[in-house]
């Protein structure tokens, strides 16, 4: 059976949460000398996923908070990779249907024709500076 635990932090009461999990705050303030926000991150973990984790934390000379705070920022930096990319595709998928529409098109005999030009020029090439 699992056992709840109601949390408070600094007054605030927070909902209950199963006895076995942790709740890990990454809290930064913000200072003069740092370039921090201030912020505070809520995470639910498992009590072995929290243990694993500041164990790996420590063997690599880092805190949990500089880990996540390098994690987010990886994340958010794929995401927006991923919509960059699905914007460019887009785009093509949408050029290559206008060509066909507007009636822009060549049969596979035509362009087998087309690169078979090309590679004999670049044999061509390739025999007249020997390579």
């Amino acid at each position: 059976m699992i056992e709840w635990k109601q949390l408070e932090i600094q007054g605030t009461r927070l909902a209950a949460q199963p006895q076995d999990c942790y709740t890990l705050y990454i809290s930064s303030r913000s200072s003069r000398e740092s370039a921090l926000a201030e912020a505070t991150v809520i995470v639910r973990v498992e009590d072995d996923l929290k243990a694993a984790f500041a164990e790996a934390a420590k063997a690599a000379d880092r805190t949990t908070s500089q880990l996540i705070r390098d994690f987010m920022r990886d994340y958010v930096r794929r995401q927006t990779e991923q919509a960059e990319y699905d914007t460019w595709l887009s785009q093509k998928v949408e050029a290559g249907r206008a060509a066909v529409r507007d009636g822009r098109l060549k049969s596979n005999d035509e362009v087998e024709a087309h690169f078979a030009r090309r590679r004999a020029e670049g044999l061509r090439k390739a025999d007249e500076t020997g390579f």
